[in-house]
C-alpha cells in the first residue's frame, strides 16, 4: 500500500478535539456517533485483513464497550454492533442524555434493514 494515512487509526484521524464530550452539543453527539460507526467499517476490516484489532479506540475513546457485533449468516461480515456506554476509563463529559446503548451499522445494511422493517412493521413504524 501507499504512504497514506490508514483511515481505521483513530490515533491518526480520530476526532482528537473531543476531549471531553458535551452530550447537549448535537456536533459532539455527530462525532461520536460516526466513531462509532467507523469503529463498525474497522471492525469489518480487521476481520477481513485477519489483523490486530485497529477498531477498539473508535468507541473506547468515547466511553463505550462493545455489547455485540452484528454478523451476517450468509458471509459471515460484520455489518453493526451494539455498543454500551460504561465509561470505565471515565472519560470526561458533561452534560445530559448519554445513551446507554447504542447500534451503530454500516451504510449497506441499512437499506436492507429499512426494506426488512418496514415489511413487518409497515402499520406501526416508519423510518428512516
Amino acid at each position: 500500500m501507499g504512504g497514506g494515512v490508514n483511515r481505521d487509526d483513530f490515533s491518526r484521524v480520530g476526532p482528537h478535539y473531543l476531549t471531553c464530550v458535551d452530550w447537549s452539543n448535537s456536533n459532539h453527539r455527530t462525532a461520536v456517533t460516526s466513531s462509532l460507526v467507523q469503529g463498525v467499517y474497522s471492525m469489518q476490516r480487521d476481520r477481513m485483513k485477519k489483523r490486530k484489532p485497529l477498531s477498539n479506540p473508535w468507541w473506547e475513546s468515547f466511553g463505550f464497550s462493545l455489547d455485540k457485533p452484528l454478523i451476517n449468516e450468509d458471509d459471515n461480515s460484520i455489518y453493526g454492533a451494539v455498543f454500551e456506554y460504561k465509561n470505565n476509563q471515565n472519560i470526561p463529559h458533561s452534560g445530559s442524555g448519554v445513551p446507554p446503548s447504542y447500534v451503530g451499522i454500516r451504510d449497506y445494511f441499512r437499506d436492507y434493514l429499512k426494506n426488512y422493517v418496514s415489511e413487518y412493521f409497515r402499520d406501526f413504524v416508519r423510518i428512516w
